[in-house]
């Protein structure tokens, strides 16, 4: 309670202009004459005849999320994109309510545009004096190819060219799109259909989402080497395969066992054997990935960090360990059980 009230002052007080008298009027917030509505707990608060329709909209929907503090996210992927909302079930319609608007009625901040490019330029530079960041593009640049980049990342220019109106309407559209809701909750389904019913407008034929050509990860037929240069007292090295094998369930378990006993922790063979047993590396671990979805490919990857002057040593011991691997009994038994352990604790939803 005390961290809400908070969080209600904090939004309430600096935009709006505060009177001596009783707060009464209209308690539209959408342009009309009249006092803002009071929230239960705070004193009344007079709305200002130069505020413009779309802040006191902002407004309202402030003072909905501090009362019913629904939880809001979003995500943009190359698959797909969501938006998904939580929290308590009679609050529900409130929520859904608010998002339709947030939706329908997005309002353009020029200073806010203007700073998120500017956060997402310097962080593109401090990524050039980071060797995980630079790391990290050498892997994509070797599992998509060299046009991936170029592909999936705007440049400075047409970042700072992208306006308002550009992303307000896409995001305006977006609910226009070809979509599918899930619900998870105490309500039946009959219950969420009505909700949806009543505040989740759409129009009467949606638009069909455009087909789009999914960058796959490359195969990999024949060895060969990328290297980027870079100052570092130690080099991070991995290992890429991808032979263009698509997921199979059949193969799912004896996967998991290979890469809990092979090289899915600190008790894994190659942890035990890079790091512990001949100090080698500082991390070290290797895995058969998992496909996302029905169409991707399974892909080893084995990866090392260690200081440069032992990088020769340290890739000849990886190398004969993925080819050679070391036999434990100790150690595929607490793979199992660490397997078995985590079977009785997740849960599926």
């Amino acid at each position: 309670n005390w961290f809400r009230s908070r969080i209600s002052t904090w939004i309430w007080y600096p935009v709006l202009s505060t009177s001596s008298g009783s707060a009464t009027g209209s308690s539209d917030l959408h342009g009309a004459k009249g006092n803002a509505p009071s929230i239960p707990g705070l004193p009344p608060v007079v709305r200002s005849e130069s505020r413009s329709p779309a802040y006191w909209r902002q407004t309202r929907r402030k003072s909905i999320i501090c009362r019913k503090s629904p939880a809001l996210a979003s995500c943009a992927g190359a698959d797909r994109s969501y938006v998904s909302l939580s929290g308590l079930s009679e609050n529900m319609p409130a929520a859904m309510q608010l998002f339709e608007e947030l939706i329908a009625d997005a309002q353009p901040n020029e200073a806010i545009l203007e700073n998120l490019k500017a956060d997402m330029i310097k962080a593109r530079s401090d990524a050039k004096l980071n060797q995980g960041a630079n790391f990290g593009a050498l892997n994509r640049y070797a599992t998509f190819g060299p046009e991936y980049v170029r592909k999936n990342t705007l440049t400075d220019e047409q970042l700072q060219a992208l306006t308002s109106e550009e992303l307000l309407d896409k995001i305006k559209a977006f609910a226009n799109l070809e979509h599918t809701v899930l619900y998870y909750g105490p309500k039946s389904g009959n219950e969420v259909v009505a909700d949806l019913k009543a505040y989740h407008k759409t129009p009467a034929e949606l638009t069909p989402v455009a087909e789009t050509v999914r960058t796959r990860p490359l195969l990999t037929p024949e060895n060969r080497v990328i290297m980027a240069e870079y100052d570092a007292k130690q080099i991070y090295f991995l290992q890429i395969s991808n032979r263009g094998e698509t997921f199979d369930p059949a193969n799912d378990a004896a996967i998991a066992l290979y890469n809990a006993y092979f090289g899915g922790g600190m008790n894994a063979i190659v942890f035990q054997e890079m790091r512990e047993a001949r100090s080698l590396a500082y991390t070290a671990q290797a895995f058969l990935s998992q496909p996302g979805r029905l169409d991707r490919p399974y892909m080893y990857m084995a990866f090392i960090a260690t200081q440069n002057d032992k990088m020769g040593d340290a890739i000849d011991a990886f190398q004969e360990i993925i080819n050679n691997m070391p036999e434990s009994e100790a150690a595929f038994n607490l793979a199992k059980e660490s397997l078995i352990a985590r079977m009785r604790t997740d849960r599926t939803i």
